[in-house]
């Protein structure tokens, strides 16, 4: 069996704290980096083994930390209910035909069976947790006075190189999805004592 494409997460850590006097939670989400590498031919262009793996998606700039989310509820030193902070650095996605190829021909479906059954039970449970979802967002909306929002996400670059294989000497198209910023709430807001908190178990 030959893997199709690898995904690496570098230094990942989660972080799930609460007060202990009341409900409140503040949850963090830190990423380092995120790799993923592709298939590609066994032998090179010189007829000789190909040890090498195309990478598809990589961080734009690896002595930064990709991804930082933080949420809270009812944090302390603001009025608001909520506060979500996330920001990113720079991602940049290579597209690498024979992977993309490979990854369709794998989750075709086979014509020599009968997946009617299974697409309507997944599309009853699909339906099911969208509802429910929906329903659960609409209420806690509906709660909300005051929400402290801090969005900062960098640009994802995606390359099309020529001919469908990057390589440091092709021609290739870049294209930038730009920078979204997004700021709502509160101002100023200070950082909350870390000792008000401690690690749930």
């Amino acid at each position: 069996m030959k893997a199709i494409s690898c995904l690496s997460i570098s230094n990942g850590q989660l972080e799930f704290q609460r007060r202990p006097a009341r409900d409140d939670i503040q949850l963090i989400i830190d990423l380092n980096s995120l790799e993923m590498s592709g298939i590609d031919s066994e032998l090179n262009n010189e007829n000789e083994l190909n040890l090498t793996r195309p990478l598809l998606i990589q961080s734009f700039n690896p002595t930064n930390n990709l991804l930082h989310i933080e949420f809270e509820t009812n944090p302390l030193n603001t009025k608001s209910d909520y506060r979500i902070q996330a920001k990113s650095h720079p991602l940049q996605i290579n597209y690498h035909a024979t992977t993309i190829n490979t990854l369709i021909e794998c989750f075709l479906p086979d014509r020599h069976h009968d997946l009617e059954g299974i697409k309507e039970a997944a599309y009853s449970i699909y339906t099911d947790i969208k509802h429910r979802t929906q329903f659960l967002v609409s209420e806690n909306l509906k709660k909300i006075i005051d929400l402290d929002i801090n969005i900062d996400l960098q640009s994802i670059y995606f390359i099309v190189p020529e001919h469908g294989s990057y390589q440091s000497s092709s021609s290739v198209m870049c294209l930038d999805l730009g920078h979204l910023m997004f700021k709502g709430g509160e101002k100023n807001v200070q950082n909350p004592e870390k000792d008000v908190f401690y690690d749930a178990k």
